[in-house]
């Protein structure tokens, strides 16, 4: 490990993310899914009613 710090989970629904980057929900959906297919982020749920916890992944530093 480099000893960079490692970056924190962000709690937001694709609606508030949708709201912030001014794109439509379903473009933010995808976007969302294909950066989780390649590993470059990671969402989880504590509960099926919360919004997902999103943790950045940056496998260029390693």
């Amino acid at each position: 490990m480099s000893g960079a710090p490692q970056p924190r989970a962000v709690s937001l629904s694709l609606r508030e993310l949708a709201a912030f980057t001014g794109l439509p929900k379903t473009s933010v959906q995808r976007a969302v899914a294909h950066l989780q297919r390649r590993g470059l982020i990671s969402a989880t749920k504590p509960n099926a009613t919360s919004a997902p916890h999103y943790r950045l992944h940056r496998p260029w530093l390693r």
